[in-house]
């Protein structure tokens, strides 16, 4: 079995005269995010043949001649584009049941159709889309909408697919809804504009729009739950717009491509809304394609955001954690114009990458795990400001960094030590106004026998019980204003 695994680009090599077969033939290919792409000598075709495709997760790309000779799966939220090389095919075997024609609305041929495939199990285009007006789609039916002029839709409809090129333009009149399970903008800006709303033909399937590289899909009427919680999958290079108050429950999974928000945009955030995946997965590892959150400098909340990618926040507020989930993101949070993270929910964001914008970071509840650097290094030196908690609750920052100042205003807070055993370790320090508590598991003895905590606090700020006014466990709170002498990066 191969498996490729986030890997962007993997490339089989079939030019050489001699080592021309470089998968056995009974291998099952796994893709879980990235492109598996066949190259030959035209003067000498090869068709790579496997045993079977397993379309696990996250977007991917299957590009060149093959032949697969068992099943193909898919699973999950994952998409496909499936990319024959010029001059050859990639023939499905046992390919999945088609869905009122297509292999089904994740699956794209060049990225400019949905995928079908021939009496031959070749994968082809999809061609026959219906381009009559919406007063003639069935639930069946694959539409096709090309060019400008707005097409008004005045009464619910459902139909299977739809393709949208030319700057297509739809209107969703009056209360109508339009559910279907796939939208592919192939060229040009469109937009899906109205009164209206749209959904899922078939909820569990998921609400896929796929974006082909430089176009932009703006969707200005609310995407909502169907029967069952609904979840939005974006992938293809292009751009989606969000630009209304969606209510949809079953969370994102932005694969490829970019998400843009609107002042009029946001996701639902609800305490039973689940949460924003970026890349190909909820863990780590880096995703198959570069994927973008942009905030334009709006005010946006999600539920809670896990994989990998890059958020832009331009001066916007980032709020993650609604839905009380942990999580781990690995991946960017920009701004360089003051835009702030803020940390809400009892769960824990872990970040594996450095915090790269310079507004506020407020971690009002839960924790947050920042990414552990060496001692020397403060991972918050880009910030104007850190707090921690407020007036009703207690946030905190866990494996907490060698430097950092705590700003004043925040109540409740908890910032926990992270330089136990460090030989040179620095302390951290509570404005005025700020009530902490630390470990006290994380200290370290200093050259005249004193064990040192790692917080003081200065101008009126208050330490919980559990530290004395010498830094030792057990004791009462340290005194206001009272600053410990012995402790590095503290000011007089």
């Amino acid at each position: 079995m191969g498996r490729f695994l986030g890997t962007p680009l993997e490339v089989l090599d079939n030019t050489s005269g001699v080592n021309f077969d470089r998968l056995n033939d009974a291998a099952t290919v796994d893709f879980s995010g990235g492109t598996l792409q066949s190259i030959d000598d035209p003067a000498s075709p090869v068709t790579e043949t496997i045993g079977g495709l397993n379309i696990t997760k996250g977007a991917n790309r299957f590009e060149g001649k093959y032949y697969v000779a068992g099943a193909t799966h898919r699973f999950g939220a994952a998409t496909m584009d499936f990319v024959p090389a010029a001059g050859g095919a990639i023939t499905l075997a046992s390919p999945p049941a088609l869905s009122n024609g297509i292999i089904g609305p994740w699956a794209t041929h060049d990225g400019s159709d949905f995928a079908t495939v021939n009496a031959s199990g070749q994968v082809v285009a999809y061609t026959d889309y219906k381009t009559s007006g919406p007063n003639t789609w069935t639930p069946d039916d694959n539409a096709l909408v090309d060019g400008a002029a707005p097409v008004l839709i005045s009464t619910d409809r459902t139909l299977n697919t739809l393709k949208l090129t030319n700057d297509a333009s739809i209107s969703i009149q009056g209360s109508s809804i339009l559910a279907t399970d796939g939208i592919l903008v192939a060229g040009g800006n469109s937009s899906i504009t109205g009164t209206g709303k749209t959904t899922a033909k078939f909820t569990k399937r998921g609400y896929a729009v796929n974006t082909r590289s430089d176009t932009y899909l703006t969707v200005s009427t609310p995407i909502v739950d169907n029967s069952d919680s609904l979840s939005l999958i974006k992938s293809g290079r292009g751009t989606l717009v969000v630009d209304a108050d969606n209510t949809f429950t079953g969370g994102v999974h932005l694969q490829e491509g970019t998400i843009e928000f609107t002042a009029s945009g946001r996701f639902s955030d609800g305490t039973a809304s689940k949460g924003t995946i970026m890349g190909y997965s909820a863990g780590t590892a880096a995703q198959g394609f570069p994927c973008r959150l942009v905030l334009n400098g709006n005010n946006i909340t999600l539920p809670s955001l896990s994989g990998g990618g890059e958020v832009l926040l331009g001066a916007g507020t980032l709020t993650i954690g609604t839905n009380n989930a942990s999580s781990v993101y690995d991946g960017a949070i920009s701004s360089t114009t003051g835009g702030n993270l803020e940390k809400v929910g009892t769960g824990t964001l872990a970040l594996t990458q450095e915090m790269a914008f310079n507004g506020e970071l407020h971690v009002q509840n839960g924790k947050l795990h920042p990414k552990l650097y060496q001692q020397s290094v403060d991972p918050f030196a880009s910030l104007s400001s850190v707090r921690l908690g407020s007036a009703a609750t207690a946030g905190g920052i866990d494996r907490y960094p060698r430097h950092c100042d705590i700003r004043a205003g925040c109540a409740g807070g908890e910032a926990h030590g992270g330089c136990a055993g460090a030989s040179t370790c620095r302390g951290q320090r509570l404005n005025a106004g700020a009530i902490g508590k630390a470990d006290h598991h994380r200290w370290r003895r200093t050259s005249d026998g004193e064990e040192t905590g790692l917080v003081a606090s200065v101008e009126g700020a208050l330490l919980q019980p559990g530290w004395s006014k010498h830094g030792k466990p057990g004791g009462r709170p340290t005194n206001v204003g009272f600053v410990h002498r012995s402790l590095m990066n503290v000011a007089a």
